[in-house]
C-alpha cells in the first residue's frame, strides 16, 4: 500500500491531464481542495490490485460533466452518492476505484476515498480518456456497470439497475445536460475476482510518474527524455515524438456521421515544411502527418505547451500556439479485438482499421 501525500497531488494532476489525450480540464480549484484535505487529515491510502482482499468489495465513484461548471465542490457530493447507493443495496465497501484515470477523474475519486477513510485502487478501466461510459474494459468482457446511482448538484437522486452500459451512458448524459453539465456517480460494485478482470493495473502510479516529469522540467528535450523513460517501463509502450509545430487553424470537420474538430499545425525545426492535423471529439483520436496516418485511438495522442512545458487540453489550444505532439502505445489489452469493438476508430465514426503506433513507426520501436 502507498500513500498519496499533499506533495503528490500536483504531479498526479499533470499526469492525469497528460493521459487525458487533450480531453482534460484545467482547474486549480480541485487540486487545492485535495491538497488542503490531505494537509488537514493526512494522506490517502492507495492499494494495488494484488493487495485487494479476496473477500472485499470495491465501488467506483466520480464526477460526470465539467468541474469547471461549478467552483463549489467539496467532495461531500461524492460521499453522498456512495452512501445512498450502499443504503439502497445494503452493501459495504473496502475501496474506491476510478473508471477513468485521467484529468479530474483521478483527483475527485481520491478526495472521495479520503473523506470516506477508505483506500483508492491503483488502476482504472480505460487506461486513458474516452468520452463515454461504455468505452471500458468492462464492456468488452460483458460486465454491466449497473447498478449505478447519480446525485445532481441540487441533491436529486437517480438509481439505475440492470441497464446495458450504453443505455446508462445515454440516460446519465441526459441528466447531466439538465443539471448545468455536472453530476456525481457511484456504483459498479465488484468483488476481487471481477475487479481484477476489468482493471488495468497501476494507472494511478503511471499518472503520478508522468506528472513528476513536468514538475521540474528545464527544457522540452529533457522532459521528452523523462517521459520516454517512464513510458517504456510501464504497461504502456514507449512514447514517441510525433510532431513539433505551430497551431495554424482550428475548424469543425465531419466524418462518419460524427462532428469533429480539426487542429492543423505547421512544422518547425526538423518538421519544417511538414503539416500535421489532429481530429478530436473532445479527446485527440486520429492524427495525420502530411495526409498520412500518424496515430489513432486507442493509442494516446497527447500535447505539450512548449512555452510552459505543461500538458495541454484541446480546449486550451489556440492559433499560433507552439506545441509538441507525443504518441504513446496503449496498454496491450486495449488493442485486443474485443476492446477495439468498444473503443477503436470505428466507434467514433472513423471508418478505418486501427493501425498501432508500433507498426506506423516500426523503425523507432524495433530498429
Amino acid at each position: 500500500m502507498k500513500l498519496f501525500t499533499k506533495e503528490m497531488i500536483r504531479p498526479l494532476y499533470y499526469g492525469s491531464l497528460f493521459n487525458a489525450c487533450g480531453g482534460g480540464e484545467y482547474s486549480d480549484h480541485l487540486p487545492l481542495i485535495v491538497e488542503r484535505f490531505i494537509e488537514e487529515n493526512g494522506p490517502v491510502s492507495c492499494i494495488s490490485l494484488d493487495d485487494f482482499p479476496e473477500n472485499g468489495t470495491a465501488l467506483t465513484a466520480g464526477i460526470m460533466g465539467s468541474m469547471l461548471e461549478s467552483s463549489l465542490q467539496t467532495g461531500k457530493e461524492g460521499v453522498q452518492v456512495v452512501s445512498r447507493l450502499c443504503e439502497q443495496l445494503d452493501i459495504t465497501y473496502d475501496a474506491i476505484f476510478t473508471i477513468e484515470a485521467s484529468s479530474l477523474n483521478v483527483l475527485f475519486p481520491i478526495l472521495i476515498a479520503g473523506l470516506l477513510k477508505t483506500p483508492i485502487i491503483d488502476g482504472d478501466c480505460m487506461g486513458r480518456a474516452f468520452p463515454e461510459f461504455q468505452m471500458t474494459t468492462a464492456e468488452a468482457i460483458g460486465e454491466k456497470i449497473a447498478p449505478m446511482s447519480i446525485v445532481t448538484p441540487k441533491g436529486e437522486y437517480y438509481y439505475f439497475d440492470d441497464l446495458e452500459n450504453l443505455l446508462f451512458e445515454v440516460q446519465a448524459r441526459e441528466i447531466v445536460s439538465h443539471e448545468n453539465g455536472l453530476a456525481y456517480f457511484a456504483g459498479f460494485p465488484l468483488d476481487a475476482r471481477r475487479l481484477r478482470s476489468v482493471m488495468l493495473p497501476k494507472t494511478l502510479s503511471f499518472a503520478y510518474e508522468i506528472g513528476s516529469c513536468f514538475m521540474e522540467a528545464s527544457s522540452y528535450g529533457r522532459l521528452l527524455e523523462e517521459i520516454i523513460e517512464v513510458t517504456k517501463n510501464s504497461i504502456y509502450g514507449s512514447a514517441i515524438e510525433l510532431f513539433v509545430g505551430t497551431v495554424s487553424t482550428i475548424e469543425p470537420a465531419h466524418d462518419g456521421g460524427r462532428n469533429w474538430t480539426n487542429f492543423s499545425m505547421e512544422g518547425v525545426g526538423s518538421y519544417q515544411n511538414s503539416r500535421f492535423s489532429i481530429l478530436t471529439q473532445n479527446e485527440a483520436l486520429i492524427a495525420f502527418r502530411d495526409d498520412q496516418i500518424a496515430a489513432m485511438v486507442p493509442d494516446l495522442i497527447t500535447l505539450i505547451d512548449l512555452r510552459t512545458l505543461r500538458p495541454l487540453s484541446c480546449s486550451s489550444l489556440h492559433e499560433q500556439m507552439k506545441v509538441a505532439v507525443l504518441g504513446i502505445p496503449a496498454p496491450v489489452r486495449l488493442k485486443s479485438p474485443a476492446m477495439l469493438t468498444v473503443l477503436g476508430p470505428a466507434c467514433f465514426g472513423y471508418n478505418q482499421e486501427y493501425v498501432p503506433l508500433e507498426k506506423i513507426y516500426s523503425h523507432w520501436y524495433f530498429g
